[in-house]
C-alpha cells in the first residue's frame, strides 16, 4: 500500500512561486511555504496591531467639545468615519494602532479652514448679519451668501458651520464694498 500525500486545493493564481499570494491560492511548494513562514515571523515581530480604544474615545470626545465633528476627525486623521464613530460610542474596545496614533495626533483647536463642517461659535456671524441688516434685507444678505433667507443663522443660535461663517464674512465684504462704491 502506497503512502498518500494530501494536497491543498489550488486556485488559479498569476503570482510567481515564493509569494504569499501564491501560498494563499493553495500552493504548498517549498518556496511558497518559506515565503509564508518569513511573512508570519515578520508580522509577529512587528508587535500588537490593536490597542485599547478607551484613550482614543476620550480624545475624540475632547475634540468634539472643541468644535470638531466626527466626519472632520475621520477626514483629518485619514481613518474611516465608522472607526471614529464606533470608537467614540464605545462599540469598539480595540482600535488599530495606526488609526489611534493618527487620531491622537490631531490638534485641539477647531480646524476652521480644513473642515468646513466644523461648528464654530455663532456670535460674530450673528453680529455681522445684524450690522448688514442696517442697510440690506435678509433676502439680499442670503442671496449674497448663496443661501436662502431661511438658511441664515438666527438669534439664539449658539453655533454655525465654519463654511457658513466664512460665507457671511465674504458676503459682508462684498456688500460693504458695493455700498462704499455707490456712496
Amino acid at each position: 500500500m502506497g503512502s498518500t500525500t494530501r494536497m491543498r486545493p489550488q486556485r488559479q493564481c498569476d503570482q510567481p512561486h515564493g509569494t504569499i499570494a501564491r501560498y494563499a491560492a493553495g500552493c504548498s511548494c517549498v518556496e511558497c511555504c518559506d515565503a509564508r513562514r518569513d511573512y508570519q515571523a515578520e508580522w509577529k515581530a512587528d508587535g500588537p496591531r490593536l490597542v485599547d480604544a478607551d484613550p482614543v474615545a476620550e480624545r475624540i470626545k475632547v475634540l468634539g467639545y472643541n468644535g470638531w465633528r466626527t466626519r472632520g476627525i475621520a477626514e483629518q486623521a485619514g481613518v474611516s468615519y465608522n472607526t471614529v464613530r464606533y470608537c467614540r460610542n464605545g462599540r469598539r474596545p480595540k482600535i488599530h494602532r495606526d488609526s489611534a496614533a493618527a487620531i491622537m495626533a490631531l490638534p485641539h483647536q477647531t480646524p476652521l479652514m480644513s473642515d468646513s463642517t466644523a461648528l464654530v461659535p455663532a456670535r460674530s456671524t450673528l453680529r455681522t448679519i445684524e450690522r448688514l441688516r442696517r442697510h440690506h434685507s435678509l433676502e439680499e444678505i442670503g442671496r449674497e451668501c448663496g443661501v436662502s433667507r431661511k438658511s441664515l443663522p438666527v438669534q439664539g443660535q449658539r453655533s454655525v458651520q465654519a463654511r457658513t461663517a466664512k460665507r457671511v464674512r465674504e458676503a459682508a465684504k462684498r456688500l460693504r464694498a458695493r455700498r462704499r462704491a455707490g456712496a
